[in-house]
């Protein structure tokens, strides 16, 4: 008997007649099959991105650039280079970069959030807590952080002011990207 007859065999204690397990053993192939397409599929997903980053950040702009274009029409396309910012702080840097901020004045980017736990039918808790968290001596963290797309528009405001933020402390990157729009 094949090993996976003898894993269904154990089903048959269970008033579960041969065409049933071929049916069992039929549709546990097929979810296999596809569990493996869809694996695959999201492995070619995930190279078709990095491939067309690398032509919209990298090799398109970089090619336009070096002939002096910036902005072009070719075949009632309008295709441009724009300037992208992007950068997050970096893991176990939040500190520093926080002081960073605080130092220059420019902490109002940077979000608070206070979170308390509570149990299952604590509500009344809850609500005062919201109100007084400290004086009703409740757990609670304190995490600060900043939005993603706050981050990205600091980045852009201080590199165009010429004021970057420390690329070790912010992960800054800064590139180039190909945009094309259609009429």
């Amino acid at each position: 008997m094949k090993p996976e007859n003898e894993a269904l065999s154990a089903l048959t204690e269970t008033e579960v007649n041969e065409d049933d397990l071929h049916s069992i053993a039929g549709l546990a192939q097929q979810q296999v099959a596809m569990e493996d397409q869809v694996a695959l599929l999201e492995a070619q997903l995930k190279e078709a991105k990095q491939k067309l980053r690398d032509l919209v950040e990298l090799r398109f702009p970089e090619f336009l650039m070096s002939k002096g274009i910036s902005e072009t029409v070719v075949n009632g396309a309008r295709i441009k280079v724009t300037p992208f910012y992007s950068g997050r702080i970096q893991d176990g840097r939040e500190g520093e970069a926080f002081a960073w901020l605080e130092k220059r004045q420019l902490d109002a980017i940077i979000k608070c959030n206070v979170t308390s736990t509570f149990g299952k039918g604590q509500i009344d808790e809850a609500k005062k807590a919201r109100d007084l968290l400290q004086d009703a001596g409740l757990p609670a963290t304190l995490k600060r952080n900043i939005h993603p797309m706050t981050m990205k528009g600091f980045i852009r405001e201080q590199v165009e002011a010429g004021n970057p933020p420390p690329e070790e402390l912010f992960g800054t990157y800064i590139g180039n990207k190909t945009t094309i729009k259609t009429a």
